[in-house]
């Protein structure tokens, strides 16, 4: 079983492709529900660190974020190069890409936990792709579906 990370997005939380990772990987998948009546929608969340995966479903079960952080994969990686799909090593980069291929580009600067945080967000058409970076190291990726 190989995929492409993009190709999750959007997928039902029982599609056989997601059924079959979870599976295989022994992945448990934790419900949250609107319990303080705050009008929230429900989500499902489920985390596969072995790959550097978390996954986020809304309340109809469909995946709209995947986290996608740095890890070095033991043993067989499912997971398929995706030419739709750059990991820029800098916000430089980020930056360059967006303009050699005319994308959306919004960037930002935080400090959090002690670390300062540059991010970089590009919107294509039917998804986007958030970059952050610590201390100029690219640490997570997230793919999105929905705007935060």
């Amino acid at each position: 079983m190989k995929f492409k990370l993009l190709d999750l997005l959007r997928m039902r939380l029982k599609d056989e492709v997601l059924i079959d990772l979870f599976e295989t990987y022994d992945v448990d998948v934790v419900y949250f529900y609107d319990r303080l009546h705050e009008n929230m929608p429900d989500e499902y969340h489920a985390s596969l660190p072995r790959l550097g995966l978390e996954f986020m479903f809304n309340a109809d079960q469909i995946l709209t974020t995947l986290f996608i952080k740095r890890v070095d994969i033991d043993g067989f990686n499912p997971i398929e190069t995706d030419e739709r799909l750059i990991y820029c090593s800098s916000i430089n980069d980020v930056v360059r890409h967006a303009g050699a291929v005319n994308l959306s580009i919004k960037q930002g600067e935080v400090e959090a936990f002690g670390k300062q945080r540059v991010w970089a967000r590009l919107d294509l058409d039917d998804y986007a792709i958030h970059y952050e970076f610590i201390d100029a190291d690219l640490c997570k990726v997230t793919l999105m579906t929905e705007a935060p």
